[in-house]
């Protein structure tokens, strides 16, 4: 009691309860300023020993005594926020630097001590451990909080966290990117304070148990994940510049414990200890210049390149021991305990301490951190922790001293971490090695029951669901009250509203599943329940939910997100209400007098159709591994979760009303009566704006293909040879010649493109058709002298491309509020045309007229947001004009971005929207599918799914790029997820991306075609070189051979594709950055192509080896290889490197430059040389050599580099026919060349990996392969 009153209470101010960091000021700061990270963790020991005067039953008054500090500190701290609520209000809505709440105050008056913009004020994790702490507290008895006014603002400061996912932050140290160039970022240690803080206080009614339902905080569970989702991405990394933090300790154990995961708890805590762990303590992370005896302390930055003149000499800080002494404590590891007590005993300074009474005695105190001298600091740089190192003056460090305190208070048995712990968060990761249970508490045992309720729209379609076996309620007949999501993210809109404090609520923002699946009930009307449908069923203004295979397959995704993600701790079951409507039964209509037996082909190879057909499913009993009950929605209300919508004003308090003429609605300013219908739901307007359309312009039924965009002839989803195919789509005749063009190039021999078509194979003919010669001829941008025309034209009977086409034309010149005479303004007349492609399933027209209206996915920001919070920052764009997206945007800036970005085509802009969407469902359900994955480019992604196409059904490339611009949204996002996924060799039917297939592991052993087949010579003489298309014909579903092939004869393109894929989705092995590092280290730079470098300085020195933005450079790099199948090669090349130089460290790069180019060219070289020599005398060499007279054009591509290297004669000496001897120099064969190469298997004999090996032990390393220690399969190398 002495020692904390004396070194804590004594400090604490009268008037304001806040306590200084310290007594000191340094040249490093005033640390007599209140910080409210340092006063929350400063009063911890006060209520520690409370709690422990408590237990022995305290006679003396010390217990209430000392809980009245610890109230006064956390009041003290909620008033000098509150004086602060406008910047709580503003910062909800900008996220703004400049909007956030103050991170420190004045001891004596609770004001601000420092400008806005004059330091890095935004620290979530401040204000969230205030928020843990608070419910903490308060679950143990404290009573915190008074007044209704300060209950409001605390659900503010809910709203102000929750959106930590997408708010780059300062952080615990105040500097944001490592770099100290005051910029902030996204923090793991700030996101895991805040998800602490929001679990703990959902649900908890901060007036304690004496408190009524208005007092209860409320915590939407969807936020909750999407910063779990993060969290658990990015460790054990802390940020992008930081690769690891000792500040993530607070986060993995106490006082947070937001990690479920106990094995990456203990993989997070094994690299702080293992990277950042020294003698006097933890380094905070790496090239920490923070009171450094080599900082500058006159700068408030670092200049540039400065990092790495702190390296090994950061300061090490004792405050990290007390946090491992406290974590040995609450998982019950006393040898962990007693390590780190014994390692801190002789880092206290002990010093003199006069006490109240007059007494002398000795106290122990914790300094802030060692430091190294300088006269110490090149022999520590030399040999890191050989040196001796001095505390600096700021001693004590009071939260520090704080926990050490606790430490004390635990041994000595005083205080138990039940006591500091009311609300039981450390079970959260105890395992059952350390007694706890085998799953976390918030997790589920086994995945939950998933409830779905059925309501239907219409008696007839009731009564035709009851004959397939379907029990559902016509929604006169629930006793629950259905809406729209949208009606309760409104109802939300007044949760936490304070006028006195300016206050609003929630803002307007989406409301998720988790929170969607609850059950509501309300005191304003009586008790009454009532249930929301899940988002994608809210219908709105985007075409993607008029595809119905396309809501199954969401409605699919949405059970594997609940399943995946519904916890324990909501005591109940998910309920799902799902309004089934008539628009749902088909893709095209609905008859209720067909035969049963029609309806129930729920086994289509495409996968599901409708909604139903998933319900039917269902039903059986057999889907995937999902628990799940269908049924009516009153037979589940007794085993769901019901959440009180108490907290929303009643409407007696503001106005006298009565329920009826809300028609059930909550309220007026909660549920809005113009969001519902008789029962709260209402049939969506898009089915009925699409279903009643009737068009001014006259449309005739035929169909046809959509044009280019006239301001970017050129598409970056071709190819420079698909290109030249068609250098103008919008000329005068240019439609007509690039269909016959895509016609010529499809192979003819192609069995599905015959009689008998299935959908996919009418899609392939229908998108060879070309505009009408009248339009053509009409819309040509070059011409706008015929603009009269097209106005003439449009109000005559044409196709819907036809018409689509006319009215881009128009609106190129003449823009959308255009007024056309008789019919109106253009922009109506383009909505027209939308809807009636809706109704008709024309996607290609209804992608296009999106494009001219300026259509964006509903709730795009949320749908980048969730990719983000899982460290996958979108790239959209292709060449110069790119943009990457890092950091959530508002979504009139995001779409702004992407019809700049995205011109080369009307239709481009609405496909990158869909493709960014599919890859965010896709993280959603299986985030596993995306990993090795840095960026997802988007552009890149879309050619692989070209590539897919164009290799699944043997076309073109601009066929292929049209099938995917009029295929539906369920088949682009099974399209999608064909592409991201594991790589594998998957050889399907050519009916779908769904059905039956037979796959290979890309990691096995698999060579090429036998060498007697000579189909496969003539495909792989037909193939395009680099830049362009593999031309296969479709696959038989047959197995490939995995033995007894020729490891030197022509492939059949499956590796090809497989490297293509790869370089595509940008995925690469596991450590492939940090060996990328140290390869980088040992030379001077890495050099791709004319204008791609990486230099070793100053990268090496800045960035750190597992450093997010080291990892960017490196891809950015990569970015320089055209062809995605080279970018794919180029990494194997590097992991081989890295490979070579771990095995073999004697080994020293022979070049200044590492040329990544150059050794792909070699190595290509290498295998020519090979496969000429091991060909010479067989039937396929003699077929190759003569068909090479016919394809050298062909396969040029840019030879003028290799025309300036001598050409060796002795390569192919060996060769008999010399009549072909001319046309076999790697010179001449480039493309052919690479393109074998490139179609080479991964691993085995003859494989690419064993030539590039040889080819980097030459001339890297200018070694021969047989004097190293590489008799292990290089293929291990890839992988490891």
């Amino acid at each position: 009691m002495t020692e904390i009153s004396e070194l804590i209470l004594s400090r604490q101010n009268a008037s304001t309860g806040l306590i200084p960091a310290s007594v000191a000021i340094t040249s490093h700061g005033d640390y007599t300023d209140a910080w409210v990270r340092d006063n929350v963790y400063s009063i911890l020991a006060v209520w520690g020993l409370s709690l422990a005067y408590r237990k022995i039953d305290d006679d003396e008054g010390h217990a209430r005594e000392l809980e009245g500090a610890v109230i006064k500190c956390m009041r003290g701290l909620l008033c000098s926020m509150m004086r602060q609520s406008a910047k709580v209000e503003r910062f909800k809505t900008t996220q703004s630097t400049l909007h956030a709440l103050h991170a420190k105050y004045d001891t004596s008056t609770g004001g601000t001590v420092v400008g806005d913009n004059e330091w890095g004020h935004l620290q979530l994790d401040a204000t969230s451990i205030f928020l843990l702490f608070l419910a903490q507290m308060t679950a143990g008895g404290l009573s915190i909080i008074y007044t209704m006014d300060e209950v409001n603002f605390v659900q503010n400061l809910v709203f102000y966290i929750e959106r930590a996912y997408r708010t780059p932050d300062y952080g615990v140290w105040e500097r944001g990117n490592k770099i100290n160039h005051g910029q902030p970022e996204l923090n793991a240690s700030s996101i895991g304070m805040v998800v602490a803080a929001l679990q703990s206080l959902s649900g908890l009614n901060l007036f304690g148990a004496d408190g009524s339902d208005d007092s209860v905080i409320v915590v939407h569970p969807d936020e909750v994940m999407r910063n779990l989702a993060l969290l658990t991405s990015q460790l054990p990394r802390e940020s992008r510049s930081k690769e690891i933090d000792g500040a993530l300790l607070s986060i993995i154990s106490w006082p947070a414990f937001a990690i479920r995961d106990a094995d990456l708890v203990d993989r997070t805590r094994a690299n702080i200890i293992t990277k950042l762990g020294g003698k006097y303590g933890l380094k905070r992370f790496l090239r920490d210049g923070h009171q450094t005896v080599l900082e500058d302390t006159s700068r408030l930055h670092y200049n540039p390149n400065e990092l790495t003149i702190f390296d090994k000499i950061e300061c090490e800080w004792p405050l990290f021991f007390t946090f491992l002494i406290l974590d040995g404590f609450f998982l019950d590891r006393p040898e962990q305990v007693m390590d780190y007590q014994s390692m801190l005993e002789p880092l206290l300074v002990h010093k003199e301490q006069v006490s109240d009474d007059g007494t002398t005695r000795t106290v122990a105190l914790v300094p802030e951190l060692y430091r190294v001298p300088l006269e110490f600091v090149e022999a520590e740089k030399a040999h890191p922790g050989s040196q001796h190192r001095v505390p600096n003056e700021n001693v004590p460090l009071v939260w520090a001293q704080s926990l050490f305190f606790l430490g004390q208070l635990m041994q000595e048995g005083l205080l138990t971490p039940a006591d500091m712990d009311p609300l039981d968060r450390r079970r959260a990761v105890l395992s059952p090695t350390m007694g706890g249970p085998a799953y976390p508490l918030s997790m589920p045992a086994s995945t939950p029951v998933i409830q779905l309720a059925l309501v239907v729209e219409s008696a007839p379609l009731q009564h035709y669901l009851a004959t397939l076996g379907l029990a559902t309620e016509l929604i006169s007949q629930t006793r629950v009250t259905v809406a729209n999501p949208a009606t309760l993210r409104d109802a939300y809109v007044k949760c936490g509203h304070n006028r006195k404090l300016g206050l609003t609520g929630r803002p307007p923002r989406p409301v998720g599943t988790l929170q969607t699946c609850k059950l509501f009930q309300c005191r304003a009307t009586q008790g009454a329940l009532y249930s929301f449908l899940p988002y994608f069923l809210d219908h709105e203004a985007f075409y993607l939910v008029a595809d119905n295979a396309y809501l199954a397959s969401l409605f699919e995704e949405e059970l594997e997100f609940l399943s995946r993600n519904w916890t324990s701790d909501q005591l109940g079951r998910p309920t799902m209400t799902i309004m089934l409507t008539e628009n749902m039964l088909s893709p095209t209509s609905w008859d209720p007098n067909a035969p049963q037996a029609d309806f129930l082909a729920v086994s289509r190879p495409g996968g599901f159709q409708t909604l139903i057909e998933v319900l039917l499913f269902i039903k059986s009993g057999r889907y995937r591994r999902h628990r799940v009950r269908l049924g009516k929605l009153r037979d589940f209300i007794s085993t769901a979760v019901i959440e009180q919508l108490d907290h929303i004003p009643a409407p007696h308090r503001e106005r006298t009303t009565s329920v009826d003429a809300y028609n059930g609605v909550v309220a007026e300013q909660s549920l809005p009566n113009s969001l519902v219908g008789t029962h709260g739901y209402t049939t969506p307007n898009i089915i009925k704006r699409h279903a009643q359309a009737h068009l001014t312009i006259a449309v005739d039924n035929a169909s046809s293909m959509i044009m280019s965009s006239p301001d970017q002839i050129r598409s970056p989803l071709l190819s420079p040879v698909a290109q030249r195919l068609s250098t103008d789509f919008t000329a005068a005749g240019g439609a007509a010649a690039a269909a016959a063009a895509a016609a010529a190039a499809a192979p003819n021999t192609n069995p599905t493109m015959g009689t008998n078509l299935s959908p996919h194979d009418r899609r392939l003919n229908h998108s060879q058709n070309g505009l009408s010669a009248v339009v053509t001829s009409i819309c040509d941008f070059s011409r706008p002298q015929n603009l009269d025309r097209a106005l003439e034209e449009i109000a005559l009977p044409h196709t819907l491309p036809d018409q689509c086409h006319l009215l881009h034309f128009i609106v190129h010149f003449r823009g959308a509020q255009y007024d056309i005479a008789g019919l109106g303004p253009v922009s109506k007349l383009v909505e027209e045309v939308y809807s009636k492609a809706l109704n008709t399933l024309d996607w290609s027209t209804v992608r296009a007229t999106a494009g001219l209206l300026r259509k964006t996915v509903n709730n795009l920001s949320i749908n980048v947001s969730e990719l983000l919070v899982r460290q996958k920052p979108i790239l959209v764009g292709y060449g110069n004009r790119q943009f990457l997206i890092e950091s959530p945007m508002h979504p009139v800036d995001l779409t702004e971005m992407l019809y700049s970005y995205c011109q080369s085509d009307i239709r481009e802009a609405p496909f990158v929207q869909e493709v960014i969407t599919y890859l965010s469902l896709i993280s959603r359900a299986s985030p596993e599918t995306l990993d090795g994955m840095l960026r997802l480019r988007i552009y890149p992604i879309i050619i692989a799914m070209r590539e897919e196409v164009s290799h699944r059904y043997g076309c073109s490339e601009r066929v292929a790029l049209e099938f995917l611009f009029a295929s539906s949204p369920n088949e682009v996002k099974s399209i999608v997820h064909h592409v991201v996924r594991k790589p594998t060799i998957q050889k399907a039917l050519p009916l779908g991306f769904a059905g039956k297939s037979s796959k290979t592991d890309a990691s096995a052993s698999v060579a090429a075609t036998p060498s007697g087949s000579e189909s496969a010579v003539a495909a792989a003489t037909r193939t395009p070189g680099p830049g362009t298309a593999a031309t296969t014909s479709p696959m038989k579903d047959e197995p490939l051979p995995l033995e007894g092939a020729c490891p030197l004869s022509v492939g059949r393109g499956q590796w090809f594709y497989q490297r293509r894929n790869n370089g595509a989705v940008n995925r690469v092995p596991p450590n492939f950055y940090p060996r990328v590092w140290n390869i980088l280290r040992s030379c001077n730079g890495f050099v791709v192509g004319a204008s791609g470098r990486l230099p070793r300085d100053p990268t090496v020195s800045e960035r750190t080896p597992e450093e997010f933005y080291f990892a960017l450079q490196v891809e950015q790099l990569l970015d320089h290889f055209g062809d995605p199948a080279e970018r794919s090669v180029a990494v194997d090349i590097l992991v081989v490197i890295a490979r070579l130089m771990e095995r073999n460290p004697e080994l020293r790069l022979k070049s200044d430059w590492l040329n990544l180019s150059f050794l792909l060219d070699r190595a290509v070289e290498y295998h020519w040389t090979e496969w000429i020599r091991f060909h010479r005398n067989s039937a396929v060499g003699k077929q190759a050599f003569a068909h090479l007279a016919m394809s050298d054009d062909y396969f040029a591509g840019n030879t003028d580099a290799f025309k300036a290297r001598p050409c060796e004669r002795d390569m192919v000496e060996a060769v008999e026919d010399n009549d072909h001897l001319d046309r076999l120099f790697f010179c001449k064969n480039h493309g052919l060349a690479q393109r074998l190469f490139l179609d080479l298997p991964i691993q085995g004999n003859g494989s690419a990996v064993s030539f590039l090996a040889k080819t980097c032990a030459h001339f890297a390393f200018e070694i021969s392969l047989e004097t190293l220690d590489v008799s292990y399969s290089l293929m291990e190398a890839v992988n490891a």
